[in-house]
């Protein structure tokens, strides 16, 4: 839960708008939200303090809403896209487009033994 994302995440920021976070205060969503300027993070269980901070998003203009909308698409773009995870993950197992590294040296790099 700490450390985790969750996989709706990529989603919202695909879409191009700001993120609206509320959940355990120790959600590892909330910081990342907040790291990435994402939008708004709720760390509350208190109903009126999240009641009162959703009200305030709504008072964001227009132009920061599509300013963090445009940030958002563009982190979905450089670190959430399927295609340049996948990337991430051909690179680091070496596979190309003639062979593969075999299980065992895929492994071996792994564990750091190569």
């Amino acid at each position: 839960f700490r450390h985790s994302l969750a996989t709706k995440l990529s989603d919202y920021l695909c879409v191009g708008r700001p993120v609206i976070s509320v959940g355990h205060h120790n959600w590892a969503v909330h910081d990342y939200v907040e790291e990435h300027s994402c939008g708004l993070a709720v760390r509350t269980p208190d109903r009126l303090e999240i009641q009162r901070r959703l009200a305030q998003a709504l008072h964001i203009s227009n132009s920061e809403r599509q300013a963090i909308g445009h940030r958002n698409r563009q982190l979905w773009e450089r670190a959430h896209d399927v295609r340049v995870m996948a990337k991430a993950l051909r690179d680091f197992i070496e596979v190309d487009t003639i062979g593969s590294a075999s299980a065992a040296d895929t492994q071996a790099r792994a564990v750091g033994r190569t």
